[in-house]
């Protein structure tokens, strides 16, 4: 009787590690597999600027979404890309990529085929993001693509893609507020050739937007719902999203009483 308990306990214990196990795996590919380490600036960096070793930090992302082009946190790379001067402007946080140097970007420029990941396709769409954060859209930025499209007279909003990587952007320079400032008028995205297809059908159905990711965040949500004109004018799903708003919001100080304490 002892012996099959012992083998029941076992049993029920190796089924726990199996469970625990597998749950590992499923969350380490969907946060992108093993991290890796890159240079990123530590403060924002001017075009023209020669880099220092104050100028660079470390950043680990996960694997899946790292862009082909970043400089690794090695010795070798970092001791490669000292003293040279960025072409663009860089923000702080910003991961450094060797398409920011003059060689580079030469060798980019005689074929995109060069930044594009095994497995992956380029895929260039045209957008309409002037006046928004058209100007501030680099390589390496992630966005989620959204669609509007109209199915049986009834026209509905859904995220097509999330967290895709931008290899490069085309415009052209335009005067904004007496400045001359570059509108971006197309985006080249990396895709699997599934996602490749998705997004080629859905530009010829229906309208396409694009969400700006943060510079730190790669999660993607698993479950986003349709959007209707329901959303829009229906007193209780507005309600709804204005809760979720609210509950995201931290305050930045502490509420204090009508003494001030």
């Amino acid at each position: 009787m002892r012996k099959r308990l012992f083998v029941a306990i076992g049993c029920g214990l190796g089924a726990i590690l199996c469970g625990w196990l597998y749950l590992d795996h499923v969350e380490s590919t969907l946060r992108g597999g093993r991290k890796v380490a890159v240079l990123v600036a530590s403060r924002e960096l001017s075009p023209g600027t020669r880099l220092t070793e104050a100028d660079l930090a470390l950043r680990s992302i996960p694997e899946a979404y790292l862009h082909p082009a970043s400089v690794l946190a090695t010795a070798t790379d970092e001791k490669k890309v000292l003293g040279r001067p960025v072409l663009g402007h860089l923000l702080q946080g910003q991961p450094v990529l060797w398409t920011d140097f003059e060689a580079e970007r030469a060798k980019l420029a005689r074929g995109l085929s060069a930044a594009v990941q095994k497995g992956q396709r380029a895929i260039t769409v045209p957008v309409d993001i002037a006046g928004s954060f058209a100007n501030q859209l680099r390589p390496g930025d992630r966005v989620d693509v959204l669609g509007t499209f109209s199915r049986t007279n009834h026209e509905v909003t859904v995220t097509v893609l999330q967290n895709v990587l931008v290899l490069s952007v085309s415009g052209k320079k335009e005067d904004l507020d007496g400045e001359p400032q570059l509108v971006i008028h197309a985006v080249t995205l990396s895709l699997d050739l599934d996602e490749a297809e998705v997004l080629a059908f859905a530009r010829r159905h229906g309208a396409i937007d694009l969400a700006l990711h943060g510079a730190d965040d790669i999660d993607v949500v698993a479950q986003v719902a349709q959007k209707d004109f329901a959303d829009l004018f229906e007193d209780g799903k507005r309600a709804q999203l204005a809760s979720r708003r609210v509950r995201r919001i931290q305050p930045l100080m502490p509420d204090k009483g009508p003494d001030g304490k």
